[in-house]
This record gives structure tokens, C-alpha cells and sequence, in this order.
């Protein structure tokens, strides 16, 4: 911490990754989105409902509105997209808030190796 410190880093941006046991108060608290998997999974959420959103609405362009305009289509199908890309970033980051995050697995096997704190 000493060092990272009088290399000019700030304090809010230096982040300790250790045993739930060892406690340093030198170090900030990590924040949700640090703990947890919420940007990694609100991004995988975005892009799978985005393709079944779009999936969705080519679907009831075909069967449902096949004698309406071609603006009435895009617009259905571009809706269903939106939509359907909100609804699975919200579902997937609300999944994620409560799963560890993924980039961290990497200090797992150390950490539990760790001798001390």
C-alpha cells in the first residue's frame, strides 16, 4: 500500500483482493459492482435478449402483421429488439448482483494458498 502510494496512485483507486479473515483498513471496501458479476452479466443479458427480441419481432412481423407497411414491420421488429435487450440486461444484472465476480476467479487458488494475511 506504501508503495502503490508514494508512486502517486490514489487512494480510491488502489483495491486489495484478500481472505474474507484478513481485514486491512489501509483499503476502501469494494462496491457491488467490484463484488459481484453485475457489468458482465447485464452485458451478456443485453446481447442475448437483443437477438431473441429481434427473433421475437421478425416472428410476429411474419405471422402476425404480414399486410401491414414495411414502416409498421421495422419498427415492430426494432422494438422487440429494444425491448428485448432491456428486459435481459435488467434480468441478468439482477442474476449477477448476487454471483462473485468472474474476473477475480483468476486469485482464488492463491488466496486459499495464502499462508497469512
Amino acid at each position: 500500500m506504501d508503495d502503490l502510494l508514494l508512486a502517486r496512485v490514489e487512494e480510491r483507486h488502489i483495491h486489495c483482493i484478500a481472505r474474507k479473515a484478513c481485514r486491512w483498513m489501509a483499503c476502501t471496501t469494494p462496491n457491488v459492482l467490484q463484488r459481484s458479476d453485475v457489468v458482465h452479466a447485464a452485458q451478456q443479458g443485453l446481447l442475448l435478449g437483443a437477438v431473441f427480441g429481434c427473433a421475437l419481432g421478425g416472428f410476429v412481423v411474419i405471422t402476425l402483421a404480414a399486410g401491414s407497411g414495411a414502416t409498421a414491420q421495422i419498427s415492430t421488429v426494432l422494438g422487440a429488439t429494444a425491448a428485448g435487450a432491456l428486459l435481459g440486461a435488467w434480468a441478468s444484472s439482477m442474476v449477477g448482483a448476487g454471483i462473485p465476480n468472474s474476473r477475480l476467479a483468476a486469485f482464488a487458488t492463491p488466496l486459499r494458498q495464502a499462508r497469512s494475511c
